[in-house]
């Protein structure tokens, strides 16, 4: 359970915190959350192009004929399914393309540590000793031999 003093500690450092203030910060919060956008307000995402969006919306409402508010409207619905379902695509190809060259990775791994003996790999970390000191060495030895 929460204490009165814990609680009182938060509300006052939430007042310290009040999100961002300017426009550039408000645009730029509202993506935090974005996994995909297949359910997001607004049909096109920060990173994809605006002029790209209208031309395949346009092309749609030509294909399909429309005519009058309610077919536009329709037509501007299916527009944006379609850049939605077209985006999954996209996202479906990328995470089996990272899936896939994960296992890619995981294979050739065990592969090289099956054709790698212990022995082959210390022959290229096996130290080299340098003394620098000759006499400290030999008192050294010495008395590690006591």
């Amino acid at each position: 359970m929460t204490s009165d003093k814990s609680i009182a500690a938060n509300r006052r450092n939430a007042q310290l915190s009040t999100g961002p203030r300017t426009q550039e910060g408000k645009d730029a919060i509202r993506q935090n959350a974005l996994k995909h956008g297949l359910l997001s307000a607004s049909t096109l995402l920060s990173m994809e192009d605006l002029d790209e969006f209208a031309a395949f919306s346009e092309d749609i409402r030509t294909d399909l004929g429309a005519v009058g508010e309610m077919e536009n409207f329709l037509a501007d619905r299916i527009a944006s399914s379609a850049w939605r379902l077209r985006r999954a695509g996209i996202l479906e190809a990328g995470i089996l393309a990272w899936y896939f060259f994960g296992v890619l990775k995981d294979r050739a791994e065990a592969e090289a540590r099956r054709h790698t003996s212990v022995a082959e790999f210390l022959a290229f970390v096996e130290p080299t000793v340098e003394i620098i000191n000759a006499e400290e060495h030999a008192r050294a030895e010495g008395s590690r031999e006591s």
